[in-house]
């Protein structure tokens, strides 16, 4: 997959046969990588930290959600790797923390 630390958590991209994947590991990188190629599509690394959870976005195959140890979850596209919408912040607390968390933890 091309990461440099121990991978923590892996997702299949929704609609795409099981042949991407989307990985999150001790590199404070998120990766894309297709399976049947073996080859890397994408890297995000708007994180500055380790990232330890991924949940994909169902509804929109598109996105989905991390979360790492810099204390932010934050949501992905990955028709653009390049950005990133902070989702909750934990170094500054919102309301819907709890919320964010729980889907990314559960």
């Amino acid at each position: 997959t091309g990461h440099m630390g121990n991978i923590f958590c892996g997702q299949f991209i929704p609609n795409t046969n099981d042949t991407q994947v989307v990985s999150c590991a001790a590199d404070d990188v998120i990766r894309l990588f297709d399976v049947s190629t073996q080859k890397g599509i994408a890297q995000f690394r708007s994180h500055n930290n380790m990232v330890h959870k991924l949940a994909m976005d169902y509804a929109n195959p598109n996105t989905f959600l991390s979360a790492s140890n810099d204390g932010t979850c934050r949501e992905f596209d990955i028709r653009r790797p390049d950005t990133c919408v902070i989702m909750s912040d934990l170094r500054r607390p919102k309301l819907y923390v709890l919320h964010c968390c729980t889907i990314i933890f559960c």
